[in-house]
């Protein structure tokens, strides 16, 4: 009797585990943000779809990830932006899959010198570019020009960041991570 309940002792972990290795999955996902589409904002954007964003300003976003973050005059945390993306992407295999779209006026984005793109609008046209086109002014957020907004190659958004936060690029360089191996998987 007691070699049987030894035998179990070892035999059912050994079993456990052969049956997640074998048959299980182990896979991270991260949010597609209004994926069963939105509710009428004041910027009368209503739809039962999935929203994309497929155009920013004559750039296209399709077949390429994108980090959009907002150069305004409003943003306090441009300079500590810029150093802390450039580390996540440091880090990351250069490729062409990933883009940096600095959006601002004229004054604000004259101040970036990476190698991001810049995408000048009007101070206006900015406010409006918030909160109807990347619908910051949806999340709980207290200053929404410095979020940054990842936008996956088929244009849905991905994930919202506070700038001013480590650990929000510390999550922004894992879910970069996490999409490549998505892209990986359905490439194949």
């Amino acid at each position: 009797m007691k070699k049987f309940i030894l035998f179990l002792v070892f035999a059912i972990p050994v079993i456990i585990t052969l049956t997640l290795r074998f048959f299980g999955e182990n896979t991270f996902s991260i949010p597609i943000y209004y994926e069963s589409g939105l509710t009428s904002l004041g910027c009368g954007i209503s739809t039962t779809e999935q929203y994309r964003i497929n155009n920013l300003a004559q750039i296209s976003l399709i077949d390429r990830t994108s980090i959009v973050f907002i150069t305004s005059q409003l943003n306090n945390h441009v300079a500590s932006i810029r150093v802390e993306l450039n580390r996540v992407l440091s880090t990351k295999v250069k490729n062409n899959r990933v883009q940096v779209l600095a959006i601002g006026d004229l004054e604000a984005s004259e101040r970036i010198e990476d190698d991001f793109t810049n995408v000048v609008i009007e101070q206006d046209e900015l406010v409006n570019f918030v909160s109807c086109d990347l619908l910051i002014s949806e999340q709980p957020f207290d200053d929404i020009y410095s979020i940054l907004v990842l936008i996956d190659r088929e244009g849905r958004i991905r994930g919202y960041f506070e700038g001013g936060e480590q650990e929000d690029f510390d999550r922004l360089s894992a879910e970069l991570d996490i999409l490549e191996l998505e892209y990986q998987k359905n490439d194949e």
